[in-house]
């Protein structure tokens, strides 16, 4: 089961003097499961980044598609504060680890 998933960091609020970053993330796999949106929504989530905007495609068990504009929320500004931040790679591989654990969690 191939899963693309690809994350480019964009720039939210750019017309307000304190801009703020955040991610466009981009999936897509062959076949969709019960409980993927979930899952994804779950790693972006453990992230602390909240889901701004989002468009899911997906029937029965073939392709599923997801696309979402997510942004940091309380958590991941408090992360940031910490010195930790969310980066593009972080975003894929849990995102990625998602997709594979409903999979997985299917199967058995």
């Amino acid at each position: 089961m191939p899963a693309t998933v690809s994350v480019s960091s964009v720039e939210l609020d750019s017309n307000s003097c304190s801009s703020r970053r955040g991610f466009r993330i981009n999936v897509s796999t062959e076949r969709s499961r019960p409980g993927l949106v979930v899952s994804v929504l779950e790693a972006l989530e453990d992230l602390g980044l909240d889901v701004l905007d989002a468009d899911v495609s997906c029937a029965d068990d073939t392709a599923f598609r997801f696309q979402a504009l997510g942004g940091s929320g309380q958590q991941g500004k408090q992360q940031q504060h910490q010195g930790g931040s969310v980066d593009e790679q972080m975003v894929q591989q849990a995102v990625l680890q998602a997709i594979s654990k409903c999979m997985d969690d299917d199967d058995e």
